[in-house]
C-alpha cells in the first residue's frame, strides 16, 4: 500500500535539521570555534533523533516478520553506536584540536551517509509495512517526546547549543 507516511515525513524533517549543521561540521576551512559551535547545535538534534528512532521506529522494524526490515533496524542501530563512540571521543578532555577536527568530519560524513541510506532505502521499504493507523500511532509516539532543547544531556554531560564545551 502506498500512502504519504506521517512518520517518514517526521523522520525526514529531523534529517533536514541535522543536515543543516553537517555541512559546517565537515568544513575544515572555517575556525575551530565555529565548528565547535556547530557541533553544539548538531549534537542535541542528533541525539534526540537517534534515541527516538531506536525506541520507536527500529523497535517496530525489529518486531515485523521481515528479515530485510529487521536487518535494516540492526544496521541502523549499529551505525548509531559508531556515531556515539565518535561523539564520546569528541567530548573527551584528552582530545586535541586536530583529532577533534578529524573526528567531526568523519562523524558528519557517517551521519550524512546514514541519512541518505535511510531516505533512499529504509523509508520506502518501511512504508510497505505501515498501514494508516500504525503510521499515525508511530508518528505520535515519535513526535511526543520531542522538544527544542537549548541543552541536552549526553552520557551524564550537559551539552549546550549556546557555548562550546571545548576551549
Amino acid at each position: 500500500m502506498f500512502f504519504s507516511s506521517r512518520l517518514v515525513e517526521a523522520l525526514k524533517a529531523d534529517h533536514t535539521k541535522i543536515r543543516a549543521e553537517i555541512s559546517l561540521l565537515k568544513e575544515t576551512d572555517i575556525s575551530q570555534l565555529d565548528r565547535q559551535l556547530c557541533f553544539g547545535r548538531f549534537l542535541p538534534l542528533l541525539v534526540s533523533h537517534t534515541q527516538r528512532e531506536e525506541k520507536i521506529v527500529y523497535k517496530f522494524m525489529k518486531e515485523q516478520d521481515d528479515e530485510n526490515l529487521n536487518f535494516m533496524a540492526y544496521e541502523g542501530q549499529t551505525k548509531h553506536s559508531i556515531a556515539d563512540q565518535l561523539i564520546e571521543d569528541m567530548l573527551s578532555d584528552k582530545i586535541n584540536n586536530k583529532e577533534w577536527s578529524a573526528s567531526a568530519k568523519v562523524l558528519a560524513e557517517l551521519v550524512e551517509k546514514h541519512l541518505d541510506e535511510e531516505e533512499n532505502e529504509v523509508f520506502p521499504y518501511l512504508k510497505r509495512h505501515l498501514d494508516s493507523d500504525t503510521d499515525t500511532e508511530l508518528c505520535i509516539k515519535y513526535q511526543t517526546p520531542y522538544h527544542d532543547f537549548d541543552s541536552y544531556r549526553y552520557d551524564d554531560k550537559e551539552i549546550s547549543s549556546e557555548s562550546p564545551r571545548w576551549s
